[in-house]
C-alpha cells in the first residue's frame, strides 16, 4: 500500500472521528478529503472485498437489508453503507471505516446501495 493511501486512510478516520465528536454526521466529507489525498483509494481498498452493489430507483434499501439479513444469518462478515451516503465519497468513508490504518479490510463482503 502506498504512503498516499495510508495518509488518506488516516485523514478519513480522523475526520470521521472529529465529525462524530461534533455531532455532524461524518458520512461523506471524510471520504471526499481522503479521495483528494489518494484518488484511487476506493479501488485499492475494494480489491480485497467482495462487493454487492444495489442500484435502481425503488427498493434499494429493502433489498440491501434482505442481503444483510442473509449474510448475518449465514455468519458472513460484511459491512454496509446504512447511512445512505451512496455517492463515491460516502462509500469511500465506509470502506475506510472497515479497514486498518494500513488498508487491511476487516470484513469479507460489502453491501453497497
Amino acid at each position: 500500500m502506498s504512503l498516499r493511501a495510508v495518509i488518506a486512510i488516516i485523514v478519513c478516520k480522523a475526520l470521521r472521528l472529529l465529525s462524530r465528536i461534533l455531532k455532524r454526521g461524518g458520512t461523506a466529507l471524510p471520504g471526499r478529503y481522503a479521495l483528494k489525498v489518494c484518488p484511487q483509494l476506493l479501488s485499492v481498498l475494494a480489491k480485497d472485498v467482495k462487493s454487492i452493489a444495489i442500484t435502481g430507483t425503488n427498493g434499494k434499501t429493502t433489498t440491501a437489508r434482505m442481503i444483510e439479513e442473509a449474510f448475518d444469518k449465514s455468519g458472513k462478515s460484511f459491512f454496509a453503507n446504512r447511512s445512505g451516503a451512496n455517492l463515491i465519497s460516502g462509500i469511500t468513508t465506509e470502506f475506510v471505516m472497515n479497514c486498518s490504518i494500513f488498508g487491511k479490510m476487516r470484513k469479507e463482503y460489502a453491501v453497497i446501495e
